[in-house]
């Protein structure tokens, strides 16, 4: 008797576990787009600015890119329209992403008892931006060019929601957004010094 009642008290603990283990948390909305109309724009002494998207995407099942509300080359290119500004008389510079992709890749999982118990990071992605500004003006015998190469990375649980997915993946854009501002705030007056404007 006291044994047959020790396991239905077992039996319900562990099936209260099971159930707790297997809720999803509450789904984090997805971070907002990063906005940089409110920085002081990039002015180039250039007579135009041409924007170009030259990727090409894997059209495999592990690149998401396609699936993202704001996939990392939409966002590369609003960037450049935000932040770039031709005001010279002569010439043109070219902004490219080269390289705009977020890929899945499987992570290792525990088996068995505690792995029924336990809800792990179970997918990452990894996300690469390669952008260029490529600046000609045989006018004035002038050219130059930079790049920027950027990779993140974020994890998802093995209960993620779609909402979690897209999460992750606005996250990791806006990473590499970031990371793409800041080294081209750094290397265009560095290596294209004199093509930019106070």
């Amino acid at each position: 008797m006291a044994e047959g009642k020790a396991r239905l008290i077992l039996s319900v603990v562990l099936a209260i576990g099971l159930l707790a283990a297997c809720q999803s948390a509450p789904s984090a909305p997805a971070p907002p787009p990063p906005s940089y109309g409110a920085l002081a724009p990039i002015r180039l002494d250039i007579g135009r600015i041409e924007i170009v998207d030259v990727h090409a995407s894997a059209q495999l099942p592990t690149n998401v890119e396609d699936r993202v509300r704001e996939p990392p080359a939409s966002a590369a290119e609003r960037w450049a329209r935000e932040r770039l500004s031709a005001v010279g008389p002569s010439g043109m510079a070219r902004f490219s992403i080269l390289e705009a992709a977020i890929a899945a890749a499987p992570l290792a999982t525990s088996g068995g008892l505690s792995g029924v118990f336990t809800v792990e990071q179970a997918i990452r992605y990894d996300g690469r931006l390669v952008v260029s500004l490529i600046v000609e003006d045989p006018a004035r015998l002038r050219h130059g060019q930079v790049s920027a190469s950027l990779t993140a990375s974020r994890t998802v649980a093995e209960n993620a929601t779609e909402a979690d997915r897209q999460a992750a993946w606005a996250a990791l854009t806006n990473s590499l957004i970031d990371g793409m501002n800041r080294e081209l705030e750094r290397s265009i007056p560095e290596r294209l010094g004199p093509l930019v404007k106070p």
